[in-house]
């Protein structure tokens, strides 16, 4: 047993609690590994998948707290702070970073839109959190992750 007494461990991150922070769990995906302590981004099925060393700061969602292989389970300890619904502002709109549309008076909904820009940093700034799963038309109720 990893924490019985006399046991050889490996410590790869402190877990303890901490208020407002969210455990959220998701697939692993295809052909993916993901490891505990590897920070996670979504993949564009709303699965996760071990994050790069290329990738940027609005791509990365959390750190995932299990180890897993494609298709098991794992929670992950998001940097957003709250999940809302909301609509897609687009068709086709994929998992991963959003920016603020406009809000729809019909819906009662905030859309939101894939974060785009004219670099890296301009998307940086104009994202506000994750669509966590995929959406085929424009309008389509959707789960956004807020980050901080």
């Amino acid at each position: 047993m990893p924490a019985s007494l006399g046991s050889t461990t490996t410590t790869k991150f402190h877990y303890g609690p901490e208020m407002g922070k969210l455990h959220i769990e998701f697939a692993v995906a295809v052909g993916q590994t993901v490891h505990a302590a590897d920070p996670v981004i979504l993949a564009a099925l709303g699965t996760v998948q071990a994050a790069a060393a290329s990738a940027t700061k609005q791509t990365i969602i959390g750190l995932s707290i299990h180890d897993g292989v494609a298709g098991e389970l794992v929670t992950v300890a998001v940097k957003g702070y709250v999940v809302v619904l909301g609509e897609a502002g687009a068709a086709a709109l994929n998992a991963g970073p959003v920016m603020l549309g406009v809000w729809n008076a019909t819906t009662n909904r905030r859309e939101y839109l894939v974060a785009a820009g004219a670099d890296a940093q301009v998307i940086n700034t104009l994202t506000v959190g994750s669509c966590l799963a995929p959406v085929a038309l424009d309008g389509d109720a959707i789960m956004v992750l807020l980050f901080h």
